[in-house]
């Protein structure tokens, strides 16, 4: 898994143009609900300790600075989400690109190095991510928005987008055919969630990709870039090319990385599957909660009665219960003070427990008569019932007692 040149890629002016047509077209899909882990949930436990960046699983890695020789930033500047002052990214509707100017043919190589390395380098996730030159390893690829254009999206490196891709679920993608591809490039809109992103595949081709649940691609990558803001600034890095070179004499530049990557992506996926699952049965019984409170409620005046009915049982159950409780009690007594046989205590302990364990079904044959009458309507319980009509008349008493 080495690069490959044989793809010729598409030029910056046109991957500009598509991205900013996807930025200013309107879309009315909806947006995904499933949760990204976020990479700004920082406690002051979490912030990058002096000299050194803490990673997003809290691995912390010592930096270097920028020897005295090398143009040091009088200031930092922190890469904030802000409105396009250019006009580029402001608008709505389709409308026709301005020419971009001609980047360097520098920066285009970089941009091509990256495309045609990138599966090369997720293989050596875990090597990048005990370096910090490796991980703040600068690279060209370009994201926008629409209203906010590239801001919260500079200087990006290629540890930022390791754990882009390991964090938030969908930057792997397996398609039907089993062709893998790494989402690379953001452009779209973060009101309407229209967009049309890029993905790269493992011979260095990008094609567009439409993401479904747009804004939590496009935050999670902006949180991640923008928390090495300083890092990117002040430390050392390797260049790309400098990476490579010393991934491939470490590796000898002949290991098959086809099945670690594979292993990558298939892990990935079985993760997105699981949230999706668990989203589903979070949405399941949300649902289904409602629907057994609106059956419950359409039912009212018999399911208050189901619960006077059960309740005045219950208690009389329990009295009972408790009665024979003491009788248990009372036949211990009576054994150690010898008023009893072994054989007469047993036989007089077999009765009380006979009549505990009959009380007690008639507890679970009410309860199963509530859950047979309700069995058409999803088999609501006696608890069910219960829970309803208290937090109903607690309800009911706040009101009364507010006004």
């Amino acid at each position: 898994m080495t690069a490959q040149q044989s793809y010729d890629p598409l030029s910056r002016e046109e991957s500009l143009e598509v991205a900013s047509h996807a930025i200013a077209m309107p879309s009315s899909e909806p947006q995904s609900e499933t949760g990204v882990p976020s990479a700004t949930d920082e406690s002051e436990e979490e912030t990058h300790p002096e000299g050194a960046i803490r990673l997003m699983d809290g691995t912390i890695l010592t930096c270097y600075p920028k020897p005295k020789q090398e143009e040091q930033p009088q200031e930092v500047v922190a890469d904030d989400l802000q409105l396009d002052s250019t006009g580029e990214y402001f608008g709505i509707g389709r409308r026709r690109i301005a020419p971009k100017p001609v980047v360097q043919e520098e920066q285009e190589e970089l941009r091509q190095l990256f495309k045609d390395n990138a599966f090369y380098l997720l293989a050596h996730r875990e090597r990048i991510l005990q370096d910090s030159r490796m991980f703040l390893t600068p690279i060209v690829t370009h994201n926008g928005l629409a209203y906010t254009g590239t801001s919260g999206f500079h200087r990006p490196t290629i540890g930022i987008y390791l754990e882009w891709w390991r964090h938030c679920l969908g930057t792997m993608v397996i398609s039907d055919s089993g062709r893998m591809s790494l989402v690379y490039q953001i452009a779209g809109s973060p009101l309407s969630g229209s967009n049309s992103c890029g993905q790269l595949y493992e011979s260095g081709e990008s094609a567009p990709i439409r993401l479904s649940g747009f804004s939590k691609y496009w935050q999670s990558l902006m949180e991640i870039n923008t928390r090495y803001d300083e890092a990117k600034q002040i430390y050392q890095a390797y260049t790309l090319q400098e990476l490579l070179d010393i991934l491939h004499e470490e590796d000898g530049g002949e290991k098959d990385f086809t099945s670690n990557v594979r292993e990558r992506f298939f892990r990935h996926r079985i993760e997105q599957l699981t949230e999706r699952v668990e989203h589903h049965y979070r949405e399941e019984r949300r649902w289904r909660y409602k629907y057994e409170h609106a059956v419950l409620r359409l039912h009212d005046s018999e399911v208050r009665q189901i619960y006077a009915d059960y309740t005045d049982l219950e208690q009389r159950v329990q009295a009972q219960i408790e009665e024979l409780r003491r009788q248990k009690q009372s036949l211990k007594r009576q054994l150690k003070s010898e008023q009893l046989t072994p054989r007469s205590y047993q036989d007089a302990l077999k009765t009380v427990k006979a009549q505990i364990y009959q009380l007690k079904g008639q507890l679970s044959s009410f309860e199963y008569k509530v859950q047979w009458r309700f069995r058409d309507e999803g088999m609501i319980s006696i608890q069910d019932i219960c829970s309803y009509v208290e937090n109903k008349d607690k309800a009911e008493s706040d009101t009364t007692n507010n006004y």
